[in-house]
């Protein structure tokens, strides 16, 4: 059976890259947007769901956009979902074929919290992304927005009932980089209230 929650669990920030988007008009400023490598949503397909679990079609259209549909077994059966892309400016139609596949696997789950990650925009190095980057800061370390807004409330309750077991239970499922992420939108009066109930779990935030 298929583990959607590992499915669409966030990568390490190693294995995300960045590149230009938009920019000023001297270049000299743009916005970054982070991105997988192909190669990283195929191992994650592999390791969740098996190198036999999965399948990958191509079609193109009369208008040369790629349709990637991207297979997935499910309890049994196979569930298909698709999406497209057209030829990018830096591989053709190689980079269309990858991220074809790439957005159709963002219906699967793999890569999406990327959507909800911040797009800063920086100094350029004539026109590049500076060598010293470090995008780590920008990465949101949640799967996806519901899962942050469902720990959030969680802690919330806890905070308002002042249940310390759940408050305790809710904030060791966290890694340290989701505690800190979560710690900087919970308001003044709810932090008081949690770093109360966790007691010994105080140096942790």
């Amino acid at each position: 059976m298929i583990d959607f929650n590992e499915l669409s669990a966030p990568f390490p920030p190693s294995r995300i890259h960045w590149r230009v988007g938009r920019t000023n008009d001297n270049k000299s400023k743009g916005m970054v947007l982070a991105y997988l490598d192909a190669r990283d949503v195929m191992g994650r397909l592999d390791e969740v769901c098996g190198p036999g679990g999965w399948t990958d079609e191509y079609e193109e259209t009369r208008s040369g956009r790629v349709i990637c549909t991207l297979g997935v077994q499910v309890d049994g059966r196979w569930v298909h979902k698709s999406d497209g892309a057209g030829d990018t400016s830096f591989e053709g139609a190689k980079g269309a074929i990858s991220d074809a596949f790439k957005r159709a696997a963002v219906k699967w789950g793999i890569g999406r919290y990327l959507y909800e990650c911040k797009a800063p925009w920086i100094d350029l190095d004539n026109g590049y992304i500076p060598k010293n980057f470090d995008g780590s800061q920008y990465l949101t370390s949640f799967s996806s927005k519901q899962m942050k807004t469902k720990v959030w409330n969680a802690l919330k309750e806890a905070a308002s009932e002042e249940d310390d077991l759940k408050c305790k239970e809710t904030w060791r499922e966290l890694s340290t980089e989701q505690q800190l992420e979560i710690w900087q939108d919970l308001s003044s009066g709810i932090r008081s209230t949690i770093k109360k109930l966790l007691e010994e779990e105080n140096e942790s935030v």
